[in-house]
C-alpha cells in the first residue's frame, strides 16, 4: 500500500514536503485496513496523535487532499475511450453528536448533518477510475420548513445547483480525449442542467422525474412519457434477476425505446429562474423491464 500511496498522492501539494510525507503514510494506513479506526490503523499512539495533527493543520484541506488524487485520477481517464462520470448525493448523520457545529438539517424531521455530493468516474466495464468531484455543504437551519418557497428560487440558489457544478467540474477534469457519460438519478431532471453548454465529448444520461411538455420536428406534440411510450420498441434483452429482498428470482425482458425529441421549458416562468427559455434537443430513452 506504500508504493500505491506514492504513486496515486505523488503530486499532493500541502506546501510542506512533511505534510506531504505523513498524508502518504496515513492514507497507505488507513487502506490496508479501511474498516479500522484511526488508532487501530495508526498502529501506535504517536501515529495517532501526528495523524490528528495533519488534519488539524491549516494547509490540510478537503480540497488540497483531493487535488492529489484528481490529477492520478485524470490520467487514467484519458486512456479510456468512455468514462462513466456518476453523481450521486449522500447524507453524514450527526445527530448523536450535539456540540458539533456547522451542521444543518438533512431530513425533513430537522436531523443534524452534512450533505456529500460527489462525481465516481468509472470505466464502461464498471471499473472505478477515482473521485472527479465532491461538495460537501450545510443547509441553513433557518430555512427548515420553507419548501414551498423553493419552486420561486433560480436554480443558483437551491440545492439542484450541485449537479450543474458537478458537470462543469467534469468538464474541467477532461478536457479532451475520453468521452464522458454523466450518468445522474431522477433529483438531476433539472432543465438548467440540459441546458448547461457542454463540450463535444460530455453527454447526459438522467432518469426523468418530470413528464414535460416536448417538441418533434419544430411542433409541440405533448408530454415526454406518452410520446416514447408509442415509439416501437428498438431492441429487448432477457435478463435473470437474482433474490433480493422481499423478491424472489425471477427472469425478466427488458425493452427498449428511443426517439429524438426536443423538451420545452415551463410554461410560465415570470422570475426568469431558468437560465435557458428555448427548446432542448436531446434523445428520450424509456426502458421497461417486463416479467416473464
Amino acid at each position: 500500500m506504500q508504493t500505491w500511496a506514492m504513486e496515486e498522492l505523488a503530486q499532493a501539494d500541502f506546501g510542506d514536503k512533511r505534510l506531504t510525507k505523513h498524508f502518504m503514510n496515513l492514507v497507505s494506513n488507513l487502506a490496508e485496513q479501511p474498516e479500522a479506526s484511526v488508532t487501530q490503523a495508526s498502529g501506535d499512539w504517536a501515529t495517532t496523535k501526528a495523524t490528528y495533527r495533519f488534519w488539524n493543520n491549516t494547509q490540510v484541506t478537503p480540497e488540497a487532499i483531493r487535488a492529489a488524487h484528481r490529477k492520478s485520477m485524470a490520467e487514467r481517464m484519458q486512456a479510456e475511450p468512455t468514462v462513466l462520470a456518476i453523481q450521486d448525493t449522500t447524507t453524514l448523520n450527526f445527530q448523536s453528536h450535539p456540540a458539533a457545529q456547522g451542521l444543518g438539517p438533512i431530513d425533513a424531521k430537522g436531523t443534524s448533518g452534512l450533505l456529500v455530493h460527489s462525481v465516481l468516474a468509472v470505466t464502461a466495464s464498471g471499473v472505478p477510475l477515482g473521485l472527479v468531484h465532491q461538495q460537501v455543504w450545510a443547509r441553513n437551519p433557518e430555512q427548515k420548513g420553507k419548501s414551498k418557497k423553493r419552486k420561486q428560487l433560480p436554480i443558483s440558489e437551491k440545492d439542484g445547483k450541485r449537479w450543474l457544478d458537478s458537470l462543469q467540474a467534469t468538464q474541467s477534469a477532461v478536457q479532451d480525449g475520453a468521452r464522458i457519460i454523466t450518468i445522474a438519478d431522477r433529483e438531476a431532471d433539472i432543465y438548467d442542467l440540459f441546458a448547461l453548454p457542454r463540450a463535444i465529448n460530455m453527454d447526459l444520461l438522467i432518469r426523468a422525474n418530470y413528464d414535460r411538455r416536448i417538441q418533434v420536428d419544430n411542433e409541440e406534440i405533448g408530454k415526454l412519457w406518452d410520446r416514447v411510450q408509442q415509439t416501437p420498441v428498438q431492441g429487448s434483452i432477457p435478463l435473470h434477476l437474482e433474490h433480493q429482498l422481499g423478491r424472489s428470482a425471477r427472469d425478466v425482458v427488458l425493452t427498449l425505446r428511443w426517439l429524438k425529441l426536443s423538451i420545452m421549458p415551463a410554461q410560465s416562468d415570470p422570475k426568469g429562474l431558468h437560465a435557458c427559455h428555448e427548446p432542448i434537443p436531446l434523445t428520450a430513452l424509456l426502458i421497461l423491464v417486463l416479467q416473464l
